[in-house]
């Protein structure tokens, strides 16, 4: 196992940042995994992990456990207890705070109590925040190195807090569009009005919109006209209905435009679908026989 501390606690700092780290931590598993269980004692950890293999972690605190991605962080508060198993190659970069400071750094990152752990994306930003940490911690501490070190971890944590908060409101918002979807799903034949759609989900119009721009890269009328397109193409198949009455019956009440929107998305006219799909309803074998002999395929 490589590892190392460094210590900061009661070391000169030249600002007054509010922030100040007391220990800074870093280790790496070698081959073989390892389990661990702790009380912890009077300070405010965040431990930072990573496992390069891409494995999920089971972490307990306080006997209840949760599954965490290959990038998490855990919190690690006074008096609370702790059960893990660090699996071979793991990292792990802790930052400790004075127990004192728990309250503010806490608000100030904007964590509940009831948040100890998540999971996270590890992007260019946060690896360069780590390895910079990791590098001024094995420097020797120079004149303002501890005031780096307090800011630069101050900053990962406040990335790292943004974006539990972000993974929050998104898997929310998935939770309450994928109601909306299967709502459009039920009912794309019919007229949607997206305001009293809105409303009937508890939201405003552009509330509406901008959470389903995060999820869908195509509009919810986009969504809407897909939906209709592809029961279309369904019923092109299945039944006999002519092609006017299939586009009024998915809700075109243009013909001329539905036929026009159906060979933009699929490139062929619906009656070349139609023909394409060598299925005719009825009796499948004998239509297949007339169309051959006679070439066409009405529509």
């Amino acid at each position: 196992m490589q590892k190392f501390f460094t210590m900061l606690a009661n070391k000169p700092r030249l600002t007054n940042f509010p922030y100040q780290v007391s220990c800074v931590s870093f280790w790496q598993l070698g081959d073989a995994d390892t389990r661990w269980v702790m009380e912890w004692d009077t300070k405010l950890s965040f431990a930072v992990r990573r496992d390069p293999d891409g494995r999920n972690i089971n972490q307990q605190i306080n006997g209840v456990s949760h599954i965490l991605g290959p990038c998490h962080v855990v919190i690690k508060r006074p008096g609370n207890r702790y059960w893990g198993l660090n699996t071979a190659g793991c990292t792990s970069l802790t930052l400790d705070y004075p127990t004192g400071q728990c309250p503010s750094l806490l608000a100030a990152l904007g964590l509940k109590p009831e948040e100890s752990c998540w999971s996270f994306q590890l992007t260019d930003e946060l690896d360069a925040l780590i390895r910079e940490l990791i590098e001024l911690a094995q420097m020797a501490i120079t004149r303002g190195g501890c005031d780096q070190i307090d800011i630069i971890a101050y900053q990962l944590l406040t990335e790292l807090a943004v974006r539990r908060r972000d993974d929050v409101g998104l898997r929310v918002g998935a939770n309450e569009l994928m109601k909306i979807t299967s709502y459009l799903q039920a009912h794309c034949r019919e007229e949607i009005d997206f305001d009293q759609l809105a409303v009937q989900f508890g939201m405003s119009r552009s509330t509406l919109f901008r959470k389903w721009n995060r999820l869908f890269q195509v509009s919810p009328a986009r969504y809407i006209q897909e939906l209709r397109l592809q029961d279309a193409r369904r019923l092109l198949v299945e039944t006999g209905e002519r092609i006017g009455d299939i586009a009024r019956m998915v809700g075109f009440d243009n013909v001329s435009y539905f036929i026009q929107t159906f060979r933009h998305f699929y490139g062929i006219t619906p009656t070349e679908f139609r023909c394409s799909e060598k299925f005719l309803p009825g009796d499948a074998f004998m239509r297949r026989a007339v169309r051959r002999r006679k070439g066409t395929c009405s529509g």
